[in-house]
């Protein structure tokens, strides 16, 4: 009798170890390697070039819209959307975008990096004035992300 007790003991032991060894099955989702980089940015933004006459800057978030393992993405800053294309790697560019009005117009072209918690970018100006010659600045983006981290693969 007590041999019995003692192999049961042992399959109950064993059964025990290799349940404790299968882990966790509440979450079959294997984490992703797909791009991430949505969300908000707490960007400060700072004048690195300035070939123009009475330009200021001034710091705002940057929200971006990025469907995950997509090459598309749009940043909005300030109000103003801008539309552009994203590498695995983080490296990001956008069109040319045309803004502001009455007699300026300062078109913007974006270019940088996501890392896994921030943006880096150059933004390049050229401003188109009426009845003065064209002129150009450039601004640097820069600043932590919101939230979770983005998944950049590489």
């Amino acid at each position: 009798m007590t041999l019995d007790i003692a192999r049961i003991a042992v399959r109950l032991v064993a059964s025990a170890a290799l349940i404790a060894g299968c882990g966790d099955s509440s979450d079959p989702t294997p984490p992703t390697t797909e791009l991430q980089v949505a969300g908000t940015y707490d960007t400060v933004v700072t004048l690195t070039q300035n070939g123009c006459t009475g330009i200021t800057v001034q710091t705002f978030s940057t929200a971006v819209t990025h469907t995950a393992g997509a090459s598309t993405l749009s940043l909005t800053h300030a109000g103003n959307s801008y539309s552009g294309t994203v590498q695995r790697n983080g490296a990001f560019a956008t069109t040319p975008t045309a803004v502001g009005g009455g007699g300026e117009t300062h078109t913007l072209t974006i270019a940088g990096t996501f890392s896994t918690t921030a943006i880096d970018a150059t933004v390049t100006a050229v401003v188109q004035r009426t009845g003065a010659a064209n002129c150009q600045y450039t601004v640097r983006w820069a600043g932590p992300k919101r939230g979770s981290p983005n998944v950049i693969p590489g």
